[in-house]
């Protein structure tokens, strides 16, 4: 019972991870479609290109993103 349990848990997990991901996507669309794509949602700098490249959905510049995950108590 406990593999079906840990199963169940990893679908939880991965469908939260999934919906993280849309909401992502869905909000760069929004700003796309308001012409703010492309700008730092916290400092209104430019994203570097590589960035948006890499990942469309980033709504922070490196520097801002980099500020956040220090303030969550993420390692650099």
């Amino acid at each position: 019972m406990d593999a079906l349990q840990q199963q169940q848990a990893m679908a939880a997990g991965w469908k939260e991870t999934l919906l993280r991901e849309q909401r992502r996507i869905e909000a760069a669309r929004t700003r796309l479609g308001e012409g703010t794509f492309g700008a730092c949602c916290r400092c209104g700098e430019s994203i570097p290109h590589d960035r948006l490249e890499a990942d469309p959905g980033a709504p922070f510049c490196t520097d801002c993103q980099a500020e956040i995950e220090e303030a969550q108590g993420h390692p650099r």
